[in-house]
């Protein structure tokens, strides 16, 4: 598919798709915060994904970037209904609501990787 295609199709599914899919699927017509939110991590998954295709180098930074941002939409769709507002719990996420388990903190685990690897990559050099 066409990168500017891609980029085309989820943003303005993201931005105005919301509304109308809330409209004409039965039982959704009070989701539209929660399915924008879902949409909101598809989106930045895709975005993420593009950078990935078009700069390989950057790989490790995407990686991350797709893994917070499905995250997201995961995480909010198995919340509760899209309807309703999911618990907001400081330094939780919806994740570690959901799991009891601080997913919330994996994201700086990962970016301490990322450091601690290029420190020792540099240090070779």
């Amino acid at each position: 598919m066409n990168l500017a295609a891609l980029l085309l199709l989820a943003i303005a599914v993201t931005h105005y798709g919301v509304d109308p899919l809330c409209a004409v699927v039965p039982g959704m017509e009070h989701g539209a915060k929660g399915l924008f939110y879902v949409f909101r991590g598809v989106e930045g998954t895709v975005l993420f994904a593009i950078i990935w295709l078009l700069r390989p180098a950057l790989w490790p930074v995407c990686i991350w970037g797709m893994l917070e941002e499905s995250e997201t939409a995961v995480c909010r769709l198995a919340a509760g209904p899209l309807g309703t507002a999911p618990p907001a719990v400081p330094w939780s996420g919806l994740c570690g609501e959901l799991t009891h388990v601080p997913v919330y903190m994996l994201g700086i685990v990962y970016a301490a990787l990322l450091v601690t690897r290029k420190n020792n990559h540099e240090s070779r050099s």
